[in-house]
């Protein structure tokens, strides 16, 4: 085996090439929030050029980090090296990675009358990536890498290249009215070959029933074996009325605009969905993770980190797993308290049910790396 074959397969199981992909992503997110932040809140433009020189050097750290270390359910540890890569394999070497499937799930295009729609179209590729992330057999390129392709122009094989992956997932949703057309596609992307469509239509009634179908779909298409825990997991429903999952896509839509009015907006979806169906863990998580970005963009920051905080732990109560709690807490322990043993402690957790959370991946990152 030549040397660059082999440190590009030790690159590869220490997951380096994942992290950067992962952190280019959230690079990408941080310099369009910033590009937004800055200018809304009357700071000088030093401060953008700051956050971008930071996000650039902060790279090679990332990389390093990714090399020596890897995150277990036991913690983080350092990397052993590779024995057959350094005597050499005794027997015929099998690569592991090329056995695991992946795949990207591109942002679904939004086929509504109403541009206001596209809540729901992102919601839905959201949905779908949570889901199948679930499933061991195969790789899922994380929500904010897929994000950065939104509207892209690359044919498939280019993106099939550009994120090493086998297959990419394209779709859109059409909502008019209360009626509901959700379309997919699956194709190889080494070949461009369709393996598989599918239209699925019925009503905002019937979307938590068309979302696991196609999910159901991807891994039957795909030939994956799951566990019963992953099966379980695939078709997981953390809330089950309609009208509140609304509200919670809506919410969510208006807190990446990281202004107070779209906050206050955000947080009066989260409050209507609770008065609908009662305490929930995701919307007390939302609820929480709005008030830690009314925090970071200084609107009453102690009260409101104490209250995102309240929240969070509102939400455990009801579901001890919920890795929207725990990126909660994780963040203001580590942006707000001063406390990293503690935000790490709540991030490990949020990545054993989300393994390629990008916004837990970065402050896990930030977080043991100053």
């Amino acid at each position: 085996m030549s040397r660059l074959k082999r440190l590009t397969d030790e690159l590869k199981r220490r997951r380096v090439f994942r992290v950067a992909v992962v952190y280019a992503a959230v690079a990408f997110v941080v310099w369009q929030v910033a590009e937004i932040a800055v200018p809304g809140l009357n700071l000088p433009n030093i401060v953008l050029t700051t956050v971008i020189l930071l996000t650039i050097l902060g790279l090679p750290v990332a990389l390093a980090l990714a090399w020596a270390f890897d995150i277990t359910p036991e913690g983080v540890k350092r990397t052993e090296p590779d024995a057959e890569a350094v005597e050499g394999p005794a027997v015929p070497s099998v690569d592991v990675a090329a056995e695991r499937k992946s795949i990207v799930v591109l942002p679904f295009d939004n086929m509504s009358p109403d541009p206001q729609d596209a809540y729901l179209s992102d919601g839905l590729t959201e949905e779908i990536i949570t889901g199948l992330s679930c499933c061991g057999p195969l790789r899922v390129i994380s929500r904010n890498s897929a994000t950065a392709l939104k509207g892209t122009q690359k044919d498939t094989r280019t993106i099939a290249r550009e994120l090493d992956v086998q297959y990419v997932l394209e779709g859109s949703v059409r909502k008019a009215g209360n009626d509901l057309r959700i379309t997919a596609q699956l194709i190889d992307g080494r070949t461009d070959e369709h393996l598989w469509s599918e239209r699925y239509s019925g009503t905002l009634d019937d979307v938590f029933e068309m979302q696991e179908r196609l999910s159901c779909s991807i891994v039957d298409a795909l030939m994956l074996k799951l566990s019963p825990e992953e099966e379980r997991r695939l078709t997981e429903r953390q809330i089950d009325n309609v009208q509140a999952y609304d509200c919670y896509l809506r919410a969510r839509q208006e807190t990446w605009l990281f202004t107070k009015e779209a906050l206050d907006r955000a947080r009066q979806h989260l409050q209507n969905g609770l008065d609908l169906i009662g305490e929930n863990a995701l919307l007390l998580a939302g609820m929480g993770y709005v008030y830690s970005q009314y925090a970071n963009i200084g609107v009453e920051h102690e009260e409101y980190i104490e209250k995102a905080e309240e929240y969070g732990r509102k939400a455990l109560e009801l579901d001890p797993e919920s890795p929207e709690a725990h990126l909660v807490l994780g963040f203001t322990h580590q942006a707000f308290r001063g406390d990293p043993k503690t935000s790490f402690y709540h991030m490990k957790r949020a990545l054993a049910r989300r393994p390629d959370d990008p916004h837990t991946l970065l402050w896990l990152l930030v977080g043991h790396s100053i």
